[in-house]
């Protein structure tokens, strides 16, 4: 697994079956957990536990987990 900070922003990745690599993005704010997939991240952005609220993921930060699953599978 590898995880990089980005603007306030956690990028994990870790090698999987299928997909291939999975990435999951969160934030934290005022003691609120978001998360995601890449794809959800990118679609619908980041939503917290209860699914009551949601949080854009700017473009640099998806192109950054982009970057880590490329890492991972090179």
């Amino acid at each position: 697994m590898k995880t990089i900070k980005y603007k306030g922003f956690t990028i994990e990745a870790e090698l999987g079956d299928d997909p291939k690599v999975e990435v999951t993005i969160s934030k934290t704010i005022d003691g609120k957990l978001y998360f995601g997939s890449i794809g959800a991240a990118e679609n619908e952005g980041l939503t917290n536990e209860d699914w009551t609220d949601q949080l854009y993921v700017p473009v640099s930060v998806l192109d950054k987990a982009y970057d880590l699953e490329e890492s991972l599978l090179s």
